[in-house]
C-alpha cells in the first residue's frame, strides 16, 4: 500500500532546497542545477540555477520551505525575480515550496503570473507544491530513503519496474573478488613505491550505495585479460541484490551495431524511461569488440549521452590500449578513473579452494614444478590453469612457454569472430601470422 503523504515535520530549508534540486534533476534531465550562491549573499530571487543545453538560457528555481503561502507572498516570489539579472536570461522559472497552493484564489494568481511571464518576459512559470512533490517523489525510492528514511520509501514509493527485459543480470560464475585503485597512466619506475603505497583500494559498488545521490561516471582502463568484464558483471549483480532500489543496465556493445547510446538503450529497454534515472547504473561492455574503426564514434555516442542524461550512473570499461590510443581521456573527460587492483597471494588461494576443492595442494606443486607461480597473479593464467589442471589427469603445461603455447590457441578461439579495422576478423589477421611465423621460423 502506497502511503499518500509524507511527513516533512521535522524538514529545513536546507534540506528541502537540496531535494528540491535532485527532483529537478530527474524531471529535467538533460540539465546539471547548482545551488545558486549561499544565504547571505544577494542571490537575485532565486536559490537553484541550470542552463538549457539546446539554447544555453537559464532554468531558475526559488525555494520556500513553509507550511503556508499566501497571495502577497507570491506577489514577492515574483516581484523579487523580476528586479534581479535572471529575468534576462531565464527560459523558465520555478516556484518550489512545501506549501499546499491548490486553493482557488492561489491558484488565480499562479495563472494570472503564469501568463503575464509567458507574454511579457518569454518565461515559462511553474509552480511545484507539496502536493506535486509528494506525488512525484512516488516514483523517486532513492530521494525518499535519503531525505526522509528507507522505511518511508517503501510505504510511499510505487514498486520497482521489473519487466522480463531487465533481468540479464547474472553473477559471474566462479568469480575472483577484486578491488579497484586509481588509473595512473604513463608511470613510470621512480613512481612505483608511491604507486603501491599511496592509492586508495576500494570496491565501485561502494561507492554508488554510499552516496546515492552523487551521479558517477566512471571508466576501468586496464589490459586485456586482466578481469575488467568480470568485475564489471558481478559489480552490476551486487548492486542489483544490494537491498537498494537501484537498477543495473548492462549493454554489450560487441553484440550491437555501433550507435548512439540511447538507440541501444532503447532497443534493449523499451521502458528504461520510465525508471527513475538516479536509479539507475548503466554498464557498457565490450567497447575492446567494437571494431576499431568504429571506438571513436562510440566513445563520442557515449559522451553525447552523457551531456543528455547528467543524472544517469555510467560505468564501462576499456582496453589500456584504446585509452591511449584515441585519446579516451580527453573525451570522456568527466569521468573517475580505475583500474584493478593486482591480485593478492591470499585472493589466490581464496579462489583456487573454492574452485579446485581438494586438488588445492596437488595444483600448488605443480605450479611449483613448473615454474609458474608468477603467473597466477595474471587473472587469465590463473582461471585457465585451474581450469586445466579440474580435468584428469590433473596436469598443467610443464613450462612457462608451454603455458603461453597452450592458452594464446585457447583466446584465439575466443577472440576470433572479433572485427577490426577494415572489416576484417581476428581469425583472418591470424591466419596471415602464422604464415608469416612459419616462414620466419623455418
Amino acid at each position: 500500500m502506497i502511503i499518500s503523504k509524507l511527513n516533512w515535520n521535522n524538514f529545513d530549508w536546507k534540506n528541502f532546497q537540496e531535494l528540491t534540486l535532485r527532483i529537478a534533476e530527474n524531471l529535467i534531465p538533460d540539465c546539471k542545477f547548482q545551488e545558486y550562491l549561499k544565504q547571505g549573499h544577494k542571490q537575485h530571487g532565486i536559490d537553484i540555477l541550470s542552463f538549457d543545453n539546446a539554447d544555453g538560457s537559464a532554468i531558475t528555481i526559488q525555494c520556500k520551505r513553509e507550511k503556508e503561502i499566501s497571495n502577497s507572498d507570491i506577489d514577492t516570489i515574483i516581484d523579487e525575480f523580476l528586479k534581479g539579472k535572471f529575468k534576462e536570461k531565464s527560459s523558465r522559472f520555478i516556484l518550489s515550496t512545501s506549501a499546499d497552493l491548490q486553493t482557488p484564489r492561489l491558484q488565480e494568481i499562479i495563472d494570472s503570473y503564469r501568463e503575464d511571464l509567458r507574454e511579457n518576459y518569454q518565461i515559462i512559470f511553474e509552480a511545484w507544491d507539496v502536493d506535486f512533490i509528494d506525488t512525484h517523489l512516488k516514483d523517486y525510492w532513492d530521494l525518499v530513503a535519503f531525505f526522509f528514511s528507507k522505511e518511508d520509501a517503501d510505504r510511499c514509493c510505487r514498486p520497482q519496474l521489473s519487466p522480463v527485459a531487465f533481468n540479464n543480470i547474472s553473477p559471474v560464475p566462479h568469480y575472483i573478488p577484486r578491488k579497484v585503485i586509481s588509473f595512473i597512466n604513463n608511470r613510470s619506475h621512480e613512481d612505483l613505491t608511491w604507486y603501491f603505497a599511496k592509492r586508495e583500494v576500494l570496491d565501485v559498488k561502494d561507492l554508488f550505495i554510499a552516496d546515492r545521490l552523487t551521479t558517477y561516471r566512471i571508466c576501468l582502463v586496464d589490459e586485456a585479460y586482466q578481469g575488467k568484464s568480470c568485475y564489471l558483471k558481478q559489480t552490476a549483480w551486487e548492486l542489483k541484490n544490494s537491498g537498494f532500489r537501484i537498477q543495473p543496465l548492462l549493454i554489450e556493445i560487441k553484440e550491437k551495431n555501433v550507435q548512439p547510446l540511447k538507440s541501444l538503450l532503447d532497443e534493449s529497454y523499451g521502458s528504461w524511461k520510465n525508471i527513475p534515472f538516479k536509479e539507475l547504473v548503466l554498464f557498457i561492455d565490450g567497447l575492446d569488440e567494437v571494431p576499431t574503426d568504429k571506438f571513436v564514434e562510440m566513445i563520442n555516442y557515449i559522451r553525447e549521452f552523457c551531456k543528455l542524461y547528467t543524472s544517469v550512473n555510467i560505468f564501462l570499461s576499456c582496453r589500456k590500449l584504446f585509452f591511449n590510443l584515441y585519446n579516451v581521456g580527453n573525451v570522456l573527460d568527466n569521468f573517475n578513473l580505475y583500474e584493478l587492483n593486482f591480485l593478492q597471494n591470499e585472493d589466490i588461494d581464496l579462489y583456487l579452494k573454492k574452485r579446485i576443492g581438494d586438488l588445492f595442494y596437488d595444483f600448488k606443486d605443480e605450479v611449483y614444478k613448473s615454474g609458474v607461480s608468477g603467473m597466477l597473479h595474471h587473472p587469465f593464467y590463473l582461471t585457465n590453469l585451474a581450469e586445466e589442471f579440474l580435468n584428469p589427469p590433473h596436469k598443467i603445461p610443464s613450462s612457462k612457454s608451454g603455458v603461453i603455447e597452450t592458452f594464446i590457441q585457447r583466446t584465439y578461439e575466443q577472440s576470433k569472430e572479433r572485427r577490426i579495422k577494415g572489416g576484417h576478423y581476428v581469425e583472418h589477421e591470424y591466419f596471415l601470422f602464422s604464415n608469416w611465423h612459419s616462414e620466419a621460423c623455418y
